[in-house]
């Protein structure tokens, strides 16, 4: 048998590692002009001009590590004593003052042990908070909202899909990593603290001022503070039973999580 040619070198190695991290891409340039200049990138990458700037589904890759990052700085900070309120509601259980959530009649050692493992996975990746998990439906409405208020720049709903992926990245990257930071310094800090949601929130007027675009500037103010309110990653940042009206994608996402995720969990477990 012919020896193999040995062309394996650390540096194609380092250059394997870097496009996985996605920086010998263009991704620290990408990142940078989104978080302050948001349009210039997604005008770019819609025309398709050469900028070498990474696409939105890479940015929004991006995001995973930037929530294992704050995962590991101890981001969410929940009780896992008690059954996960979801998973509670999923399940018909009840709630008491002495033990918490009971389920109600006849039931097997098994089939709690099994809501147990379901409502522990459950607390540990903070399924009802954190967006990432129903973004994947939301956006879809969200972008068709945007693109109903919203033609004088980006005229189909293809681009407003592109575009609004790519500022709920950055928006998401930028809390991620912020809370990180902020929590590695200050133990007893929280993802939670009113830093982080109300700049979070004017965070993401300015980009949505930066990447939509009306004649009139009474009419924009208006509704980028409208379409700020709806952002999934905002004030609908929570999955829970709320009004369909004023919080529409919340309402969305806690149907989501009864009706998708929860029966898969309940399944492999």
């Amino acid at each position: 048998m012919k020896p193999i040619e040995n062309n394996l070198t650390v540096k194609r190695l380092y250059g394997d590692f870097m496009d996985v991290l996605e920086l010998r891409r263009g991704i620290i340039k990408t990142l940078y002009y989104l978080s302050f200049n948001p349009r210039y990138v997604i005008s770019n990458y819609i025309e398709n001009r050469r900028g070498n700037f990474s696409g939105p589904v890479r940015i929004f890759y991006i995001c995973f590590i930037a929530w294992t990052l704050m995962m590991f700085a101890g981001g969410w900070s929940f009780q896992e004593a008690n059954i996960h309120y979801s998973v509670a509601k999923y399940y018909d259980m009840a709630w008491g003052e002495e033990n918490g959530y009971q389920k109600q009649g006849a039931h097997s050692k098994e089939e709690l042990n099994r809501i147990k493992k379901v409502s522990d996975f459950c607390h540990a990746v903070a399924i009802n908070l954190n967006p990432l998990y129903t973004l994947p439906f939301t956006l879809i409405p969200f972008s068709l909202f945007t693109f109903l208020l919203s033609r004088e720049y980006f005229k189909t709903f293809l681009e407003h899909l592109c575009a609004n992926l790519y500022l709920i990245s950055i928006l998401l990257i930028i809390r991620f990593l912020s809370v990180a930071v902020y929590l590695t310094i200050y133990e007893n800090g929280s993802m939670w603290d009113e830093v982080f949601i109300n700049g979070s929130i004017i965070y993401c007027i300015y980009l949505t001022w930066r990447v939509f675009d009306w004649k009139n500037k009474i009419i924009k103010c208006a509704l980028v503070l409208v379409i700020s309110w709806y952002n999934p990653v905002t004030i609908s940042w929570e999955a829970m039973n709320a009004n369909i009206y004023f919080m529409p994608l919340n309402n969305m996402s806690h149907h989501i999580l009864n009706s998708i995720y929860l029966p898969v969990l309940d399944f492999f477990f």
